[in-house]
C-alpha cells in the first residue's frame, strides 16, 4: 500500500497544487457549480480506484505484460462508452468505431498470448 500512497501525494500535487497555482497566476477564480464539483469528484475517484486496481494486481504478483495492456486498452473504450452514453450518441457509432473496438481486443490478447517468457534451463526440460 505504500505505492498507492505515493500515487496518491502524485495526484494530490498534480491536481490540487498545480491548479491552485495556475489559477492564482491567471487571476481568475473560476467558476464552482455543484454538477461540475461532483463529476469532477466522481472521476477522481474512478481514476484512484483504477490506480488502486494497478497497484494490488502488481501486489499480488501481476505480471507488467499482462496488467498494463489491459489497462491501457480497456480505459480508452469504457472511456468511449460512458461519454457516449453521457452524450446519447450510440447510434452514431459506425463500422469504423466497431472495427477500432475489435482492434483493440485482438491487440490486447495478441499481447497477452504471445509475451515474452523466460527460458528453461537445459537442466529442468531434461528431468
Amino acid at each position: 500500500m505504500r505505492a498507492f500512497i505515493c500515487v496518491g501525494l502524485a495526484y494530490f500535487v498534480i491536481a490540487v497544487i498545480v491548479p491552485i497555482a495556475l489559477l492564482k497566476n491567471a487571476r481568475r477564480r473560476g467558476a464552482w457549480t455543484t454538477k461540475g464539483t461532483l463529476w469532477s469528484l466522481a472521476a477522481g475517484a474512478a481514476g484512484a480506484l483504477g490506480a488502486l486496481g494497478i497497484v494490488l494486481a502488481f501486489a499480488f504478483q501481476g505480471k507488467p505484460v499482462y496488467v498494463m495492456p489491459l489497462v491501457f486498452g480497456t480505459a480508452p473504450v469504457v472511456n468511449t462508452f460512458v461519454t457516449m452514453y453521457m452524450g446519447k450518441t450510440y447510434k452514431q457509432a459506425g463500422p469504423v468505431f466497431f472495427a477500432g473496438l475489435i482492434l483493440v481486443i485482438v491487440g490486447a490478447v495478441t499481447v497477452l498470448m504471445s509475451s515474452p517468457a523466460r527460458s528453461r534451463p537445459a537442466a529442468y526440460l531434461a528431468g
